[in-house]
């Protein structure tokens, strides 16, 4: 997913966690610390940042983080509870990710 973001849209520096779920780290979505510190190292604002996420754990930890949300979906990740993205914005492809950020 990271090679097609970064062929896609103009991103500079894309974050991961390096953990397994076993690890219980706070960077491990869906919890927020990843978000966090990313806030953190550019001095971002919350109202203007968002998370583009292919997963249903990328939206949770956006929302924990309390910043703005967009679901891309994909043919890998299409869900049936369409309810646990609810708060997110839902996009069906890059050209309708950029209408959206209005890039």
């Amino acid at each position: 997913m990271n090679s097609i973001v970064k062929k896609n849209l103009n991103i500079e520096e894309i974050f991961y966690c390096p953990h397994d779920d076993s690890d219980k780290c706070n960077c491990r979505k869906p919890l927020p610390g990843m978000i966090e510190n990313i806030l953190l190292k550019y001095s971002l604002e919350k109202k203007e940042t968002c998370m583009i996420g292919d997963s249903i754990k990328d939206i949770l930890a956006a929302e924990a983080a309390g910043i703005e949300s967009f679901f891309l979906k994909t043919d890998y990740n299409t869900f049936k509870k369409t309810k646990d993205i609810k708060r997110s914005t839902i996009v069906n492809s890059f050209i309708e990710l950029e209408y959206a950020l209005k890039l």
